[in-house]
């Protein structure tokens, strides 16, 4: 099969996977400040998008609270309080810090719906972060409460719609053993999923992050997702949330106090609240456990007070990580991209701009692959925060960048020898010094591999021009076909030369000197044929 693409459908092509797959992960340069409880930290980088507000809509930790405050007194919101009891800021059990917020579900009460939380967002995307811990406290009844850990929508009822939730049903020991997690649309179908992978169980405290979009109106675009403790619960994707002519937005979310139903009566238990996190976009700054996201068994959020493009100043929020712990830093911007590898940290130290170059690529190595290219490897380097990348040089002039440990360079021209070296350097923009040099020759036009380092570059170069002289002579039996050759490969040379020259390094040639020639043989082949036939079919017979 034949395909041409012409040059600008290739543009269009990558411009269309650019919008389909969303901008360039955040990349993390620098970190400066104190890993302190409070302190200011500055982030400066690349690719960190924007935020229409610097800081959150709402983030608590609940330690400038007074002890004994309702939490309609520290802030929260009342959104349909059923005047049967509400959180207050107590001292008996916290994430970090002092303080967080509990709510107590007494004896004889049956459900009660304190239903307090933030309304005002105006938004079509929320995102909400929050720490639970519950347990049973009195009581001889067969099991836990169902409680109500979120809920967010258009306005605080039941009928309001379109909105998210996720209700969670422990066992009697507390385990969760069965969820209902829904994105209701704007005329009130639901789109549910019951899928338990991690449950916010009794006794320990758990992180739950939810992020909901509401769809274009009357297009499949919605997105509803979960997470516990790291680990995705919920993916819904491609719903409609908003049918055709909707205008609603998210108004509201609930604090996870939203309710409980059954099992009031036989058992009175409590719930506590921490680090409470609600935003209108998923741009966050995350401290975690493990060099990569997906790889931490915990992370927290550092709310933000300062967000650009590419400067992004937190307050640190050490959450449950200890003095001296090692913690890295993650920046996700709106599209939920984030930084591939995490920019270290260590908890209780300064951090000061990073000043320390990669070390230097070993074992370079360089292999001819074709009259036109050669293909470069080397062993990776190391730094103290992470290698970003390679710069390759040839002939003592930079000819392109690899973010791995290899290289092809093509557009060469034939039976030519070019020295090589690289460096490294990482996201703070600090260089290693080059590698010992390589010398690479081309294969010429009939040959077809060659390996070469910078001892045996020289005889290999050498030995593809003897091969080349011996192939001359003996194809020169015929001088119009060696006059033909010979003018075919000074061509291809001249346009290997051009192209090397302009340093189009990093593109692809479509066969070398040694394929033209062939093919014009060919033709010269062909030619003579047809003229032997007509000089036959002149001759009288």
């Amino acid at each position: 099969m034949n395909i041409k693409l012409s040059f600008g459908a290739v543009v269009l092509g990558l411009i269309n996977l650019f919008v389909a797959t969303g901008s360039a992960a955040p990349v993390a340069s620098t970190v400066t400040g104190n890993i302190l409880q409070g302190e200011t930290v500055v982030i400066t980088g690349t690719g960190f998008g924007a935020r229409a507000v610097e800081t959150p809509f709402y983030w608590d930790d609940y330690e400038s609270k007074s002890v004994g405050q309702t939490a309609l007194a520290a802030g929260l919101d009342d959104l349909g309080y059923d005047g049967r009891g509400l959180p207050k800021i107590q001292n008996d059990l916290v994430l970090s810090g002092t303080k967080s917020m509990r709510m107590d579900y007494l004896l004889n009460q049956g459900s009660m719906f304190p239903r307090i939380g933030k309304g005002g967002l105006n938004a079509t995307e929320v995102y909400v972060s929050v720490w639970t811990y519950f347990k049973c406290t009195a009581g001889t009844g067969a099991g836990y409460p169902i409680l109500k850990l979120v809920r967010g929508g258009t306005n605080p009822s039941y009928s309001g719609v379109p909105r998210f939730y996720e209700t969670v049903r422990p066992n009697s020991a507390g385990i969760i053993e069965a969820t209902d997690r829904g994105s209701v649309d704007s005329s009130g179908n639901t789109t549910w999923t019951q899928d338990i992978k991690k449950g916010q169980d009794a006794g320990a405290w758990h992180r739950s992050e939810y992020y909901f979009k509401l769809s274009t109106p009357g297009v499949a675009d919605g997105m509803f997702q979960t997470w516990v403790d790291g680990v995705q619960n919920v993916n819904l994707l491609n719903t409609m949330s908003r049918l055709a002519g909707s205008t609603a937005q998210i108004n509201y979310i609930m604090s996870p106090f939203d309710g409980n139903d059954s099992y009031g009566l036989t058992n009175s238990y409590s719930l506590w609240m921490d680090n409470f996190y609600i935003d209108t976009t998923r741009a966050r700054v995350e401290f975690g456990d493990a060099a990569t996201f997906a790889s931490c068994t915990v992370r927290d959020i550092q709310p933000t007070v300062h967000w650009s493009n590419t400067t992004i100043s937190v307050k640190v929020n050490l959450s449950i990580f200890q003095p001296a712990q090692k913690v890295y830093l993650y920046v996700v911007d709106a599209n939920g991209n984030v930084n591939s590898a995490g920019y270290p940290l260590t908890v209780g130290g300064t951090v000061l701009p990073d000043t320390a170059a990669p070390s230097i690529p070993a074992g370079l190595a360089g292999n001819a692959t074709s009259s036109t290219s050669i293909t470069l490897t080397w062993t990776a380097s190391t730094d103290n925060v992470g290698v970003t990348g390679y710069g390759i040089y040839r002939n003592g002039t930079l000819t392109g960048n690899s973010p791995t440990s290899s290289y092809t360079n093509a557009g060469l021209a034939p039976a030519t020898g070019y020295d090589y070296s690289v460096t490294a350097y990482d996201a703070a923009g600090n260089i290693s010094a080059p590698c010992s040099s390589v010398r690479v020759a081309t294969l010429s036009g009939s040959s077809s591999s060659s390996s070469s380092s910078s001892s045996s570059s020289s005889s290999s170069s050498s030995s593809s021009s003897s091969s080349s002289s011996s192939s001359s002579s003996s194809s020169s039996s015929s001088s119009s076909s060696s006059s033909s050759s010979s003018g075919s490969s000074s061509s291809s040379s001249s346009s290997s030369s051009s192209s090397s020259s302009s340093g189009s390094s990093s593109g692809t040639r479509s066969g070398g000197g040694g394929s033209l020639s062939l093919v014009f043989l060919s033709g010269l082949g062909v030619l003579a044929l047809i003229r032997s036939a007509k000089s036959l079919s002149r001759q009288p017979r």
